[in-house]
């Protein structure tokens, strides 16, 4: 088994390349005596990325995708007069290691190209936090294709993959692939990036699940399924509802049963960029929202809102104010595409990664005693500010609430990729964190809440690379999922 060291994180399985905003998996022994190795590249006589966070002891490797040679130099010198940090030479689609970063102190060193000196960059060494949980990533068996969800039936240990091409794979009691698809609507499925069959969900008592997937014309669909030994059953097939998508991305797509039994949702806002038909402020669409139903029939009716959703009408509150055109089953709104969301398993509290326009990307959380109706600001706000591209003379909405955490796209960083508070019992020093990474440079990372402030980012210093989900099991343990087609499970490295 190869192992391969992160800081104080061990990934063992098959090595896994990333992207160039990221840092990749090192080969190393298991006594980890190396860091991670980070990646920078030269495209257009540029540094790609320009600035990079290394942990002391971590290693950097450069890639040339220019095609012009280049190399990367530390422009300051250590006491013999040789610079503290180089690589060779290398022409276009040829990789060098960077000679002596490994040896650098904590401190902020800047480099150029030897070659071409106007060109810079700057690489900042910063101590190992001495905290941070030591963990190791497993690969669960099998081969999958393009997985974005997980999900586990409410008795067993199965593990179901949603694959995005149409497919649901199962891992029987998380040890053994499952060759046959459990649900096969692969000729039903639409392909672009954000789209296909992108979320699964079993009721509480196991006899029903919930699919969502875009269709061949991109519209959205939540289809309903009764679930028999171990498979989808396609002949009690029951759509709950549709949605009409008026561009291919920003689709959102998680479904997830909440602690009160109704079934969550998110939404996009519609895609293209921007929001450009306002859908995430306008109450008459169900385009940019938190949904909150009963999934099952009602006499002529797929679904049902329950009175307790915001702006469903109720029966025992005739007084309540609903506004004009608002739709019974929004439970939030003011968001730009929830790709994952997730309840706390212990306290309930419901976090939403909201992916972000061009600036920032914003992590959304509500307590357990929430009843709804946030408005989360898009397209006025994106993270903490005004989004430049709103409405001309839009202001912050009133009763905004703002995100607990936002991010730059500094560093490789593009979106964010939404997972789970840490609940399980394998390693009791994440206990408690909520768990996420960014779809472009793949690092895990946690923040962790009280009273409803957050901590500060802490890298756990392990990488997947496009990372499109994480899954939760019944013990409460981890899983991280590689568009790419691997699902790791998130262990203690001792």
């Amino acid at each position: 088994m190869v192992a391969t060291r992160a800081g104080s994180v061990l990934l063992v399985g098959s090595l896994v390349g990333v992207g160039l905003a990221g840092p990749s998996s090192a080969t190393a022994s298991s006594s980890g005596a190396a860091g991670v190795e980070h990646r920078v590249a030269t495209a257009s006589s540029q540094f790609v990325p320009p600035n990079l966070t290394l942990v002391a002891g971590d290693t950097l490797t450069h890639t040339n995708l220019d095609v012009l040679e280049h190399n990367v130099v530390s422009e300051d010198q250590g006491p013999d007069g040789s610079p503290l940090f180089e690589s060779a030479i290398i022409g276009a689609g040829d990789s060098a290691p960077v000679e002596g970063v490994e040896q650098l102190e904590p401190g902020v060193y800047p480099f150029t190209c030897v070659i071409h000196p106007a060109m810079s960059g700057e690489v900042e060494v910063v101590e190992p936090p001495a905290d941070v949980p030591q963990v190791l990533l497993a690969p669960v068996p099998g081969a999958f294709q393009l997985p974005v969800a997980m999900a586990q039936h409410p008795e067993g240990d199965d593990l179901y993959i949603v694959e995005k091409t149409g497919t649901i794979r199962a891992v029987r009691d998380g040890l053994l692939f499952d060759p046959v698809p459990v649900l096969d609507i692969s000729d039903e499925v639409s392909g672009d990036l954000e789209q296909g069959l992108l979320g699964l969900a079993f009721s509480p008592d196991g006899d029903l699940a919930y699919i969502n997937f875009t269709d061949t014309a991109g519209d959205t669909h939540v289809v309903e399924f009764e679930f028999d030994d171990g498979v989808l059953v396609p002949e009690s097939r029951r759509e709950v509802l549709s949605v009409e998508q008026p561009f291919t991305n920003h689709n959102g797509g998680t479904l997830t049963f909440g602690p009160d039994g109704y079934l969550y949702m998110g939404l996009g806002d519609g895609g293209s960029g921007g929001d450009p038909e306002y859908n995430g402020q306008s109450l008459d669409t169900r385009l940019g929202k938190m949904l909150r139903i009963d999934p099952r029939a009602s006499g002529d009716d797929p679904f049902t809102a329950p009175p307790s959703n915001p702006f469903a009408p109720d029966p025992d509150d005739p007084e309540k104010v609903i506004p004009p055109g608002a739709l019974a089953e929004i439970w939030a709104y003011g968001l730009r595409n929830p790709w994952k969301f997730s309840f706390d398993a212990e306290t309930d509290d419901l976090w939403i990664a909201d992916v972000g326009q061009g600036d920032w990307e914003e992590i959304n959380f509500r307590g357990a005693g929430s009843t709804g109706g946030e408005n989360y600001g898009w397209n006025h706000m994106e993270g903490l500010t005004l989004y430049p591209g709103r409405p001309e003379g839009a202001v912050e909405p009133e009763g905004h609430v703002p995100p607990i955490h936002v991010y730059d796209h500094e560093g490789g960083s593009c979106s964010v990729t939404g997972g789970y508070v840490y609940r399980g019992e394998a390693i009791p020093s994440l206990q408690g964190a909520y768990v996420f990474s960014d779809w472009c440079d793949g690092r895990l990372r946690y923040i962790r809440q009280e009273n409803g402030q957050a901590s500060g980012e802490t890298e756990l210093g392990v990488t997947v690379p496009s990372i499109s989900a994480f899954g939760e099991d019944h013990d409460g343990e981890l899983y991280a999922i590689s568009l790419g087609g691997t699902v790791f499970k998130i262990l203690p490295l001792a």
